[in-house]
């Protein structure tokens, strides 16, 4: 009996606390349903250019409360975040898809992308999508040929002859004197889009060698055309050599264009002047272009006075003139023909040669007064006068008066220099008061 009994009493309380949890289970459950999270998925990557993408991502479920923000994020290492470059296309309550437009991208690059979406500081990942940016395709141009090259400027120009598949956002020229020219260095602005375009380079240093470059910029970068040399011109060089062949009323005179300045030589030719530095605002001869000596007549001079002349040559820069030189017309003597030529020192004006007018008379005769001009000619020479002129006696000089500057024996609008002539003459040329009015040997070498 022993042994029936304890069986039968765990059976009994088996029994009873298989009741007791039974009764209490219907009053402790209740109905469970799992919390809803947002779901987001990184869909593909399109449109893939050298700065910019598409990329597509699907919104799979908003969660309890929605989303607060949604796009793409992206880096050039895997899984990006929201701390990196992203689009913010802002809050939605919908489910679907949608677009991110990714800009700024590198070409040639890797790039990682994720769709995100998030409510408040939760964020939520896609899964992570690779893509490559394409290598750039540059614009493909060429440089004109530079034309109408002057000492501060030229013109050039340049063809784009592809664009790479980009439109072109601005084109023109750049230029250095190094080669190689960038937009960095001097450059004109020609407006945007392919074909054909034209530049004026401005601002040049004459007598400089100059590189040029067409350039055009898209959104891969900056395309160059081939690089051109040039040298900027400058004006002529000019000198003034010599006056020749002077005449009452014309003389010849000779220059020479040193340099055309790197471009041809439209004219040149001598202007002259009784001021000095004349132009060619005043008179002046035209002679066709050239260089190296040239020669050239001035006509229509007045006799026996001063001008002054300078040779000149014209380029497309414009004009420049040699030295002032100046010249002295000579004069006739209208009682025999005989001509004489003629110096101005300071402010007077001297003949440079020995008058040779009159009848000759031998030296045993003498010279009288007797209303006609009487020479000699030393050693009774014909020859002598015409090389040495004629010797006069101071009362034949004077033609027997003894009135100051009187004409004398010499042409009309001339006379014998007085004393006090002499002496301006004198200090014009340098000596000193005390010495002009001293008697006697004077001077050192003014009379050189």
């Amino acid at each position: 009996m022993k042994y029936q009994k304890e069986p039968y009493i765990s059976f009994l309380l088996s029994i009873l606390l298989t009741s007791v949890i039974l009764l209490l289970l219907p009053l402790s459950c209740e109905k469970f349903e799992p919390e809803r999270k947002i779901k987001v998925k990184t869909e593909a990557i399109t449109d893939i250019q050298h700065h910019s993408s598409k990329a597509e991502g699907i919104i799979i479920d908003i969660g309890e409360k929605g989303i607060s923000e949604h796009g793409h994020c992206w880096s050039t290492t895997p899984n990006p975040t929201i701390d990196g470059p992203r689009t913010q296309l802002g809050n939605t309550e919908n489910t679907g898809s949608y677009i991110s437009q990714l800009e700024e991208l590198i070409p040639s690059t890797t790039y990682y992308v994720r769709a995100y979406a998030q409510f408040n500081d939760l964020v939520f990942y896609g899964e992570d999508l690779d893509f490559y940016t394409p290598d750039p395709i540059l614009p493909s141009l060429s440089t004109h040929e530079v034309t109408e090259i002057r000492m501060n400027s030229a013109i050039c120009g340049g063809d784009i002859l592809d664009d790479g598949g980009n439109p072109v956002s601005m084109r023109g020229v750049c230029w250095n004197t190094t080669g190689n020219p960038t937009p960095e260095d001097p450059h004109t602005e020609n407006g945007e889009g392919a074909g054909t375009f034209s530049s004026e380079l401005t601002s040049l240093d004459e007598k400089t060698t100059y590189h040029v470059r067409a350039y055009a910029i898209t959104g891969t970068g900056i395309g160059y055309g081939n690089d051109r040399v040039f040298t900027t011109t400058s004006l002529p060089v000019v000198n003034t050599l010599e006056i020749t062949a002077i005449t009452p009323n014309s003389a010849t005179c000779i220059g020479v264009v040193e340099d055309d300045g790197g471009t041809e030589i439209i004219v040149r030719g001598f202007c002259w002047g009784t001021e000095e530095f004349p132009t060619v605002d005043g008179p002046h001869s035209e002679l066709t272009g050239g260089t190296g000596e040239f020669s050239g007549d001035l006509n229509e001079l007045q006799s026996a006075q001063s001008f002054h002349v300078r040779a000149y040559a014209v380029n497309d820069n414009g004009i420049d003139y040699g030295d002032d030189l100046g010249l002295c017309t000579s004069f006739m003597d209208s009682r025999d023909g005989k001509i004489y030529s003629v110096v101005q020192i300071g402010e007077q004006y001297w003949m440079t040669q020995n008058l040779d007018v009159g009848n000759q008379v031998s030296i045993e005769t003498g010279q009288s007064d007797n209303d006609e001009i009487e020479k000699y000619c030393y050693d009774d020479s014909e020859a002598n006068c015409e090389e040495y002129g004629g010797l006069y006696t101071w009362s034949e000089m004077m033609q027997y008066t003894a009135v100051e500057m009187t004409q004398g024996v010499c042409p009309s609008g001339w006379h014998i220099a007085s004393d006090q002539e002499w002496k301006v003459l004198e200090m014009t040329l340098g000596m000193g008061p005390m010495s002009a009015d001293s008697v006697g040997w004077r001077g050192t070498d003014e009379g050189g």
